[in-house]
């Protein structure tokens, strides 16, 4: 990793995806234009791949479909390592698509810069159910037993997802109202927040269960985040922002949060999200009095400030309870060394939520959520 300073990552705002602008860029012209409707072809382009597994046959031209079936872009890393990563994911797996929804999301929403992004294409607004699916689907097929293997689902969905963010930035870019101040904002998905982005998915996942009480070692950890590091290559994401290990990872989320997180500012786009994925949670989670649950871990999580900035609601009651069970969580494995009583408090209600995302519609012409069986039943998972 380059050195974190402001010049370097001020710079990486202004850098987008040449390599997947030029792809889509092939996309439009196979298109020829608006549809009948006069959809453009930015908005039918976004929504096949928001809809659809993989882009019609037609609008695939050659360089788009060598793409999609390229080796993995080095450097490589062992396989030993990915899996190593994938069992941390088999173990912790509930806790970390907890954490995805009460803390990687609203760590995003708190970038005052860019939410910008998912607040003007109304990923999470308008449709919070189908997004966090579709987000948690991504982290299945990545850390899924051999998910990253080429041609894995993880490789399939992250190439997917790489043409949608190039489809995002041409799309913002093109519109007149409202205008993309890139001056101000940086090139739509930028490196900086491919960076941060990658950070939500590879860190904070770590630092929750950590947080929780869970003790994963450090070579699991560092593992983790190499098998994340796959996806961003993948992705686009520059090598010397692609963190080696944990404390990387770490230091890059940090100086990324410190950069772009902002809490004495207005941040009305980051409130409306959490709200709309608060109302999500709480209509999925079946057991009424539990639906404190997800503000009082996004309190859990999240700096006072960064909470209250995003007017995530207070509960009392709910809040002391999660601060206890953390507490007891981390003293009870310190002196029992466990490797599960520390998970117990928060796996019941983790897995809640998980089966919520199971149940959750994807939309368009996709099959239901795919979880593999081994996971379903190392988590017992209906």
């Amino acid at each position: 990793m380059n050195a974190l300073d402001d010049a370097f990552l001020d710079r990486c705002r202004q850098a987008g995806d040449p390599e997947g602008d030029a792809l889509v860029a092939q996309i439009f012209d196979a298109i020829g234009g608006a549809a009948a409707d006069g959809t453009p072809p930015e908005r039918r382009v976004l929504r096949a791949l928001l809809e659809q597994d993989a882009l019609p046959a037609a609008w695939s031209p050659p360089a788009v479909r060598a793409f999609l079936a390229a080796p993995l872009p080095g450097p490589a890393v062992p396989a030993a390592v990915v899996r190593r990563g994938e069992q941390v994911f088999a173990e912790h797996g509930p806790e970390i698509l907890m954490a995805l929804g009460t803390y990687s999301l609203p760590a995003a929403y708190a970038a005052n810069d860019g939410v910008r992004v998912l607040a003007q294409t109304g990923f999470l607004e308008t449709a919070p159910t189908r997004r966090l699916v579709e987000t948690a689907q991504m982290i299945v097929d990545v850390m899924r037993p051999g998910g990253l293997d080429p041609g894995g689902p993880g490789v399939r969905n992250a190439r997917k997802v790489r043409l949608m963010h190039a489809a995002i930035r041409r799309l913002l870019l093109a519109r007149t109202t409202p205008e993309w101040d890139t001056a101000r904002l940086g090139v739509p998905i930028n490196q900086e927040d491919l960076a941060g982005t990658l950070c939500t998915f590879a860190w904070l996942p770590l630092d929750a269960l950590d947080r929780l009480g869970a003790r994963v070692a450090p070579a699991d950890r560092d593992a983790y985040v190499q098998a994340w590091g796959v996806v961003a290559r993948i992705l686009g994401l520059r090598e010397e922002l692609i963190p080696v290990d944990a404390a990387a990872a770490r230091a890059l989320s940090a100086r990324i949060q410190a950069r772009q997180v902002q809490p004495e500012l207005p941040n009305p786009d980051g409130r409306e999200l959490t709200r709309a994925l608060l109302a999500m949670m709480d209509a999925h989670i079946p057991v009424a009095p539990l639906r404190f649950g997800p503000a009082s871990l996004m309190r859990f999580f999240l700096p006072p400030r960064v909470a209250d900035a995003l007017a995530i609601p207070r509960h009392a009651f709910g809040d002391t309870l999660v601060r206890c069970g953390a507490t007891f969580a981390s003293v009870a494995s310190a002196l029992l060394s466990a490797t599960r009583l520390e998970r117990r408090f928060f796996r019941g209600f983790n897995l809640l939520l998980v089966q919520a995302i199971l149940e959750g519609e994807r939309g368009g012409k996709r099959p239901a959520f795919d979880l593999p069986l081994s996971l379903r039943g190392r988590w017992q998972l209906r």
